[in-house]
């Protein structure tokens, strides 16, 4: 009996739970992680890929260097000729772009924004910055570029690794070692497997915005030696704001609602800035509240959400540098302030009018578009060069300098053979653009349209996918019209 019955768990059992287990992995893999992915829930394969073009993107798209931070390019530069207050904002990756697909969502564009909207427009912001700057490169940066901008206010954004003066390596990184044949076979399945077993992180997501280990990189800097030498730079940066005689406040930029951490990172070096009379405003208690309110309109508008619901608040999945819903939070909170304390620099507000949709910022920045008297035109670059997630197509994204009301977009191009319009809007009651696409355009031969006037949200992006029946250059080039 013993051995007819092992013989027959052997014959049937055995294999049907290996095979229920490769099904669980087949469908986890190519099903249900694919549909988080989708909804900005899941940092799997396809965010990976994507991520890597983004930051040759991003590369691309501002011309600033570790000897030259300035965020510059063709379409944002400093104004040849001053026409009010210019604040100059420091900061790092923050400000550099890592991980932020429209440009308009980072935080000293959220400013700008904020101030145009507040009636503020004739106030110039600029931002220098870098991946990895800390708070010492950034003080020898602002030396440099104060001669050269000569900035009325200079604004510092201060995140948990600032503190750093290169003299503790940072250990904290994950190890991911999967079998090669996982990876090939089931390459979402393989991360998952990697991030919950062989890395630091253990949230479903898979990126956590912050080191919840007590003895992370991040509080290895608030002591010792490396805490000695930022001591010294926070002196730096009060004496050359005194010398200089240009104002200057420090903000703090939170990513977590762990109050714990924030009060860690950024409590312990508050002293340091109020004995050297240097103002620092720490955004870490309003972000809850704040937090709290929001929530409820972005589980309406992505229910899943439910399952991370702080995903909002990344760049995405991949990426965990603010997203332009977080970044809108700081530019409030830095407005209420300067409007506080500041108003002899930011001079009297005049009602603000909503002016033409301009354009200012393309992802990728070598669509090559160019304005014209009813819209602008463009090159649609070969889809293999392009971004895809979330909706796993290539598309090109089209950032409006200021958000804009639409009537209608249409596109026409000589040689368009499909195309697929989106747009993504300002949420009236949250006043940040959480990324969810609208697609809904019809297309009659060579054109397409998309109609919005029954659209009170103010459009923020357009999302084209294009396309062509050639492809030499000439043929990728379409001419977009938007009637407001």
């Amino acid at each position: 009996m013993e051995s007819g019955g092992r013989s027959i768990v052997e014959r049937f059992f055995l294999p049907a739970t290996v095979l229920a287990i490769l099904l669980t992995a087949f469908v986890l893999d190519r099903l249900v992680f694919p549909l988080l992915e989708d909804k900005k829930l899941y940092w799997g394969s396809a965010w990976s890929a994507d991520e890597k073009t983004l930051f040759k993107l991003s590369c691309l798209r501002n011309w600033a260097s570790t000897e030259d931070p300035l965020f510059r390019n063709h379409f944002i530069q400093p104004l040849k000729e001053r026409q009010g207050p210019r604040i100059l904002v420091m900061g790092d990756s923050y400000v550099w772009g890592d991980g932020i697909r429209n440009l308009n969502d980072l935080w000293w564009r959220q400013l700008s924004r904020e101030l145009v909207s507040r009636g503020y427009g004739h106030v110039e912001v600029l931002a220098a910055g870098y991946p990895g700057y800390s708070t010492n490169l950034e003080v020898k940066a602002a030396r440099k570029l104060a001669t050269t901008l000569k900035p009325d206010l200079i604004i510092w954004g201060f995140t948990d690794n600032d503190a750093d003066e290169e003299v503790i390596i940072n250990y904290n990184k994950s190890k991911q070692g999967s079998i090669w044949l996982l990876k090939k076979l089931l390459p979402n399945l393989s991360l998952f497997i990697d991030r919950q077993v062989l890395s630091k992180w253990h949230g479903f997501s898979s990126l956590d915005t912050t080191d919840k280990a007590s003895d992370c990189w991040q509080f290895s800097l608030l002591s010792g030696k490396n805490f000695s030498l930022f001591t010294n730079t926070v002196k730096n940066m009060g004496t050359f704001l005194q010398q200089s005689k240009v104002p200057g406040v420090v903000f703090t930029l939170p990513k977590t609602l762990d109050t714990s951490y924030s009060a860690r990172c950024f409590g312990t070096v508050r002293p340091l800035f109020e004995q050297n009379k240097v103002p620092f405003v720490d955004l870490t208690d309003a972000l809850k509240p704040w937090y709290d309110k929001a929530l409820p309109t972005v589980l309406t508008m992505s229910p899943l959400s439910v399952i991370k619901p702080t995903s909002f608040l990344l760049a995405s999945p991949a990426n965990s540098h603010p997203s332009g819903a977080l970044n809108y939070y700081y530019a409030v909170q830095a407005v209420d302030y300067l409007e506080r304390h500041h108003p002899e620099i930011l001079g009297k507000p005049a009602p603000y009018k909503a002016g033409r949709a301009i354009l200012n910022d393309a992802m990728p920045i070598f669509a090559s578009f160019v304005t014209t008297s009813q819209g602008f035109d463009l090159d649609y670059p070969d889809a293999s060069l392009l971004l895809r997630m979330p909706g796993r197509e290539p598309y090109v994204q089209l950032n409006l300098a200021m958000p804009a009301k639409i009537k209608k977009i249409t596109v026409t191009g000589s040689a368009l053979k499909k195309g697929k319009l989106g747009i993504s809007t300002i949420t009236p009651t949250l006043g940040f653009d959480t990324g969810n696409v609208t697609y809904g355009a019809k297309q009659s031969g060579n054109t397409i349209t998309m109609d919005l006037y029954n659209t009170s949200e103010l459009v923020n992006s357009i999302y084209l996918t294009a396309s062509f029946t050639s492809y030499n250059k000439d043929a990728r080039h379409l001419s977009i019209r938007l009637d407001q």
